[in-house]
């Protein structure tokens, strides 16, 4: 998952590393931005089209696992966009129809720093924890060169899925966010054993008289 691509026309799917599907949602307009969603081709996946806002950049993708439905949505925020945006924007998302999947992750550059108690920061995790998401990201991640705010964040509505999220370098030197490593519990529950009891014929006689 990634944002501020910058990727465009130019960059075809063909020149894409052949293991991948790649979901991209590049910026038109303006050069910059564009985000996407990357899934290994071994794992069933679908774009979310419908499910997408248009007030910010954003992309959604359903990923099929051997335990549960999980929706990924990658998410840019410009820094001038208002706290009216935003929580419109959000609300909007939030009252569709998202019954179908287990879980949600949703995470990207929100440009709101939740390292500070302001009205935008509060505002923006109130809205989230509203909907009964939490916040993951613990550690500052912009500029990384030295880090003095968290504005990537990682938010999810599944309190088993995610077991950690640290940063790490970014892949791309020209990159100024440290990058999210996201690690996630994806592993089928353990049945615990049914004990059943059974009783002969004999046993059940006996019990009767």
């Amino acid at each position: 998952m990634g944002g501020e691509t910058w990727l465009t026309n130019k960059i075809t799917d063909n020149m894409i590393p052949k293991n991948l599907v790649f979901f991209r949602k590049d910026r038109k307009e303006r050069i910059g931005g564009g985000v996407l969603i990357a899934v290994r081709k071994e794992i069933k996946c679908t774009r979310k089209k419908d499910l997408e806002k248009n007030d910010i950049e954003m992309i959604c993708v359903q990923v099929i696992t051997s335990r549960k439905s999980i929706l990924l949505v990658e998410v840019y925020l410009p820094p001038n966009l208002s706290s009216k945006t935003i929580k419109a924007t959000f609300q909007s998302f939030f009252e569709q129809d998202l019954s179908s999947f287990d879980s949600i992750i949703v995470q990207g550059d929100f440009n709101v720093d939740c390292s500070k108690s302001d009205s935008k920061s509060i505002e923006l995790i109130s809205l989230f924890s509203e909907n009964d998401f939490e916040q993951k990201t613990d550690s500052l991640t912009f500029p990384s060169s030295n880090p003095s705010s968290l504005i990537d964040l990682v938010f999810c509505n599944d309190s088993e899925l995610i077991s950690g999220v640290k940063t790490v370098a970014n892949i791309s030197k020209t990159c100024d966010h440290l990058a999210l490593e996201i690690s996630l519990n994806l592993e089928p529950k353990e049945k615990k054993p049914i004990m059943k009891r059974f009783f002969s014929n004999q046993n059940q006689e006996n019990r009767m008289d």
